[in-house]
């Protein structure tokens, strides 16, 4: 998860990720990773509503300017 976040932001328009939470050595970064708190949501019985789209453009995903195109392309792959 981590690198995956650290290598989506350059290709997003050069985002800084260690802007976000800090180098992902620091305590920041650890007190936001998901994997660490996971066993914490089992144990105290968290109810989560998880869902995902089809990746198929819907009424809103107008495209705009070639950048758009590209966005829905990848999403639909």
């Amino acid at each position: 998860m981590r690198e995956a976040l650290r290598a989506a932001p350059p290709d997003a328009g050069g985002f800084d990720i260690d802007a976000v939470w800090g180098p992902p050595w620091t305590e920041l970064w650890l007190r936001n990773d998901p994997f660490e708190f996971a066993p914490m949501l089992r144990d105290n019985g968290t109810r989560m509503w998880i869902s995902s789209g089809s990746g198929v453009p819907g009424p809103r995903d107008v495209v705009q300017s070639p950048l758009d195109a590209a966005d829905l392309t990848i999403a639909m792959v």
